[in-house]
């Protein structure tokens, strides 16, 4: 072969006819996002201003579901003692009169200017002097032959009455409630009021 002679040139190949692609859709530049969105709310109406004041939390006002409530005057600690410290009975050789030495201490010495805990060493003393009472009188039917299960039902019920009373008045206490004892003789009564 002469060098004259090139090779032959490879014929061309027929072109593969184009395949139908699916037009991809291409995701808008965030420009023109933010142009359409304008030109959305350009569109839409604005809407209807209110007079409103904005919500103010330290109040109190309108808000039923979490609010607190109302708060006992006094100190529901000290006046919840004057009620469990009725229990000392229970704990002592001296008997009832532990339980009932126990609230008027806590009276005298913690509650003197307290009205709550005035007010709840009085009711928890009317108590335990009502329980010593029925104590005795129970005791005392029990010693007679005839009247002893008489005797022994409210020597028991004095006992059992005291222990679920005394706790039911000081979770009321501590709840901020005034307890009264049902079935109580008040030997002292309420308190007289100060002349001005």
């Amino acid at each position: 072969m002469a060098d004259s002679e090139t090779p032959p040139e490879p014929e061309p190949t027929p072109e593969k006819p184009a395949r139908k692609k699916k037009a991809a859709k291409k995701k808008p530049s965030a420009r023109k996002v933010a142009g359409k969105k304008t030109a959305k709310k350009a569109e839409e109406p604005e809407p209807a201003k209110v007079d409103a004041e904005p919500y103010d939390a330290s109040s109190d006002e309108g808000r039923v579901l979490d609010a607190k409530p109302p708060a006992a005057e006094g100190n529901s600690a000290w006046a919840m003692a004057c009620h469990l410290a009725t229990l000392v009975t229970f704990l002592t050789p001296l008997g009832n009169l532990g339980g009932i030495l126990a609230p008027i201490l806590i009276w005298q010495t913690v509650g003197k200017d307290d009205a709550r805990i005035e007010s709840c060493a009085r009711e928890a003393f009317n108590f335990q002097v009502n329980v010593l009472f029925w104590f005795v009188v129970g005791t005392a039917l029990t010693l007679t032959c005839i009247l002893a299960p008489i005797g022994i039902v409210l020597v028991l019920g004095s006992a059992l009455g005291n222990i679920v009373l005394t706790i039911l008045a000081a979770v009321k206490t501590a709840n901020g409630e005034d307890y009264r004892y049902p079935w109580t003789y008040r030997v002292l009564g309420e308190p007289r009021p100060q002349p001005a």
